[in-house]
């Protein structure tokens, strides 16, 4: 980055410790280009024991709260100049975080996981403004009510699992190749 973006934009937010780089990217991204370059590094990063990203954390659930925490920031500081741009890339960015929730909460209860981990992930995707009419919702819930009932993942359950896995594989091989996923 260029000294002069850095000293326009200011520090990492210490209140976003699980999100510091997603806020501090989109408040960069807000009032300055950005380019990516693949190849050779075109940077180096140092770590030390004061790092933000080395603070631990025991949930998904807390990193999709932080994700949503940096782009509601970004929306409070007053960025993207545009104040409905901003406004809709908030409600975009919303909609992303509860969806992500409702499905890693789904995949938790369709892989015989932890009803309390599931839930956590659906108050997430709550104060992301998901709705109980929402499919992903309709789905948490039978999946949970045949959990609370003491049956485990149904066959279908177990096979959407399965083939969520492979897909999330394939993601990786094609981000590390390219990228992007």
């Amino acid at each position: 980055m260029r000294t002069e973006a850095m000293q326009d934009i200011g520090y990492y937010n210490p209140e976003l410790p699980h999100s510091g780089d997603l806020e501090y990217w989109l408040r960069m991204a807000s009032k300055w280009d950005i380019g990516r370059i693949n190849g050779p590094a075109q940077a180096l990063y140092r770590v030390h024991g004061a790092n933000m990203h080395l603070v631990s954390y025991s949930a998904m659930a807390t990193d999709l709260s932080h994700r949503l925490k940096a782009f509601e920031a970004l929306c409070s500081m007053g960025g993207p100049e545009d104040r409905d741009t901003g406004l809709a890339m908030l409600k975009m960015a919303r909609r992303a975080v509860a969806r992500e929730a409702l499905l890693l909460a789904q995949r938790e209860l369709d892989a015989g996981g932890s009803e309390e981990i599931a839930m956590q992930l659906v108050e997430v995707a709550k104060q992301a403004g998901a709705g109980e009419g929402n499919v992903r919702y309709r789905l948490y819930t039978r999946g949970l009510a045949r959990a609370r009932a003491g049956r485990g993942p149904s066959n279908q359950q177990r096979i959407a699992e399965i083939a969520r896995a492979q897909i999330d594989r394939a993601r990786w091989r094609f981000w590390k190749i390219a990228g992007i996923s």
